[in-house]
């Protein structure tokens, strides 16, 4: 995988009828804030979407408004695109019966961590960034997409959880 400009993600989605975005299970902030952020991004530019987290939000997560739209049971439909977010490899998300009956189905990823696995088609991995929702908040950004108080508020929990409240210094922004 190479890593794509913000705007050529952008017209990837856009151009896909229907999403299914995923994070890792057994998600920390930063997981469940950037796939809900995306959520309700996906809602506003009216993308059908599925939002996805194998092993489902636990209770201290539920304070991050939009947890109740995510499912932790696999879609049975087939979707144009996968957006896969903050995760190292593919196994972490739980969806491997998923990824075997629709392999030819694109995947796009968002994340910060180096050890992310590249074998997504798109996608912008990048170290520099204290998290994925601080990733998706400057992707956001780059497109003029206005971000309102629940996509902030869902973003603010996955930055402050990464790094630690901002204690954390082994990042260079």
């Amino acid at each position: 995988m190479r890593n794509s400009s913000f705007r050529e993600i952008e017209k990837i989605i856009l151009k896909a009828k229907s999403i299914l975005a995923v994070t890792h299970q057994n998600p920390d902030a930063d997981a469940i804030g950037s796939l809900v952020a995306l959520g309700f991004y996906l809602k506003k530019i009216k993308k059908p979407h599925y939002l996805l987290c194998a092993s489902g939000v636990s209770d201290t997560l539920k304070f991050i408004a939009g947890t109740k739209l995510i499912k932790s049971k696999h879609p049975k439909n087939k979707f144009d695109l996968i957006i896969g977010l903050d995760y190292g490899t593919k196994i972490q998300l739980g969806m491997d019966g998923y990824f075997k009956k629709y392999p030819q189905i694109p995947q796009l990823v968002f994340d910060h961590h180096l050890s992310t696995s590249q074998d997504a088609n798109f996608g912008i991995v990048n170290p520099k960034y204290s998290s994925t929702c601080e990733l998706l908040y400057d992707y956001f950004k780059s497109v003029g997409f206005k971000i309102d108080r629940k996509i902030a508020y869902a973003l603010t929990a996955g930055i402050l959880d990464d790094t630690g409240f901002f204690r954390y210094t082994d990042n260079p922004r």
